[in-house]
């Protein structure tokens, strides 16, 4: 049986121009391909209908009688086909085509489409399910090896341990015989034999009969070996492969806290103060250096956080850095120190309490920001700039008094 395959209905120009003829058990068909090459003809066959279709050429003939579509054969040549059709049955026919009309030929037509879609559809269904099936004995035949192996395995652990058990028992008995060690303590000694000399001596034996007896100078005693190793930066140990990757590492390293202004281990003894540390954050800043002022502060905070200029100073640097939460962190931290409360530290009061209003605000806490300033105005009555903030806070709290 042939194949089919769409046609494009465009323009077809049907086919009349062929000749045929039977013998006793086929009919013999030759139609003429016009130039074009047979790898484009698409043939199908069913038991009383023939289509070739080569574009823009359509070749139809429904058959008289039936045919074995199965064993039809098509032939090549450069100029037609050759299609030899196997007859049902031992017979001449009068007439290549049969007498009908068109609806006949639609209904013929589309039975032997039908048909012939049914069993290409069971022969895929065959094919799925012996694919199926191969599949099913593939696993069956695994599953079944591998329980084999794993039984064989099991075997063989079991004996090896039942062996090992044999052997154990054997040694446990050796060993608590009393005989047996009796017997081996009254065995002569055997110079051939290293096993039973004592640890203590080494026999020699010369050639001339003669026995020297060496004594083997005892085990030295312990001791303990201290081992230290080199100092390393990296908690991984050293290996010669990686060794240019870390000194670049460190290198760069080294270049960004220089970039920042501030490195600790830099430092000289009479600066490592916190009073120093305060007063190089505070250069840093005017510099408009803030990571290197912070690292200052932060520095001058580990020698001593008693100093409260220092958490006061390193506000601000978070305020300009747009860290307002850690702002308002540091400027607590400074009012706690700042006791007793006295008119000596009276501004650096004020300034705190401005600056943490500040950062409340900057963060959406609009009210809170505003008793901020009320204390300030407070401890100042007569400061001008002060109750003006107050004022717009006071405004900007009316219009929208939700902002908490």
């Amino acid at each position: 049986m042939f194949t089919n395959s769409s046609i494009k209905w465009e323009y077809v120009i049907l086919m009349k121009d062929f000749t045929w003829k039977q013998s006793q058990d086929a009919i013999h068909i030759r139609v003429p391909l016009r130039g074009v090459h047979s790898t484009k003809v698409d043939i199908f066959t069913s038991e009383k209908f023939l289509k070739l279709h080569y574009p823009p050429f359509l070749f139809e003939v429904y058959l008289s009688h039936s045919i074995k579509e199965n064993e039809g054969v098509c032939t090549f040549t450069d100029t037609e086909a050759l299609i030899e059709l196997p007859k049902l049955c031992d017979e001449q026919w009068t007439d290549l085509e049969g007498v009908y009309d068109k609806a006949e030929r639609l209904a013929l037509k589309q039975t032997a489409i039908v048909e012939v879609q049914n069993k290409t559809r069971k022969i895929l269904d065959n094919r799925i399910q012996k694919k199926t099936e191969l599949n099913q004995f593939v696993i069956s035949t695994q599953i079944e090896m591998d329980s084999k192996k794993s039984q064989k395995i099991k075997a063989t652990r079991e004996k090896e341990k039942d062996d090992l058990m044999k052997d154990l028992e054997s040694w446990r008995k050796l060993i608590t015989d009393e005989n047996v060690k009796e017997n081996i303590a009254a065995q002569p000694i055997n110079i051939k034999s290293k096993a039973i000399l004592p640890k203590s001596d080494v026999i020699n034996y010369s050639k001339n009969n003669s026995f020297q007896e060496k004594i083997i100078p005892p085990l030295r005693n312990g001791g303990t070996l201290n081992i230290t190793f080199s100092e390393r930066i990296f908690p991984t140990p050293s290996r010669e492969s990686s060794a240019r990757e870390e000194q670049i590492w460190l290198k760069k390293m080294n270049e960004a806290r220089k970039a920042s202004g501030f490195i600790s281990e830099d430092l000289r003894p009479e600066e490592r103060d916190p009073q120093w540390c305060k007063d190089k954050g505070d250069e840093l800043f005017r510099k408009g250096n803030h990571m290197g002022a912070l690292n200052a502060y932060t520095h001058g905070l580990k020698l001593s956080d008693k100093l409260p200029s220092l958490y006061s100073n390193r506000a601000a640097v978070h305020y300009a850095m747009g860290n307002f939460h850690k702002c308002i962190e540091d400027c607590s931290a400074a009012l706690d120190l700042m006791t007793p409360k006295c008119q000596a530290n009276l501004k650096s009061r004020i300034t705190c309490i401005v600056r943490r209003a500040a950062g409340l605000t900057r963060i959406g806490m609009l009210s809170k920001a505003i008793d901020e300033m009320k204390c300030a105005v407070k401890l100042q009555p007569d400061n001008d700039v002060l109750k003006a903030d107050l004022i717009a806070m006071e405004k900007a709290w009316e219009q929208d008094p939700d902002s908490d």
